[in-house]
């Protein structure tokens, strides 16, 4: 018989599947190389200073302290500055958010007291909505 499917976590949706190929589909799509670069630069020199002796832990420490990447490791792509152009999605999203902040600091008592916060959900009927 093949062996149980391992256990869900919590944060799982009920009909979600944890096979081997969905794992290997989503592992592919991992960026690896930047570590197995770094890797495979550092392994040989860590494997050199193993020399079964007690000091050997902080050989390696100081040699990790004192390595660098540059030259092994990709240059990292250049950071794009865009420049923010308003509109009144954005706008309205802003003054929003901002006199939302303002309303719960300065209210008094405060809102929240830092307790839990419980979402509701209200549900009106059609049979007694009142139309104008």
């Amino acid at each position: 018989p093949p062996p149980p499917p391992p256990p869900r976590p919590d944060w799982a949706c009920p009909h979600t599947q944890f096979t081997q190929q969905w794992l290997d589909t989503w592992k592919a799509q991992l960026p690896f190389s930047t570590v197995l670069r770094m890797i495979e630069h550092v392994v040989p020199k860590v494997k050199q200073l193993c020399t079964g002796e007690a000091d050997d832990e902080e050989k390696i420490i100081a040699y990790l302290q004192r390595t660098t990447m540059v030259g092994v490791l990709p240059v990292p792509h250049p950071i794009l500055i865009r420049k923010y152009h308003q509109n009144d999605g954005t706008n309205a999203w802003f003054h929003t958010f901002v006199f939302g902040c303002l309303f719960i600091r300065n209210s008094s008592p405060p809102i929240f007291y830092g307790t839990k916060v419980q979402l509701f959900q209200v549900n009106v009927s059609l049979s007694q909505a009142t139309v104008a």
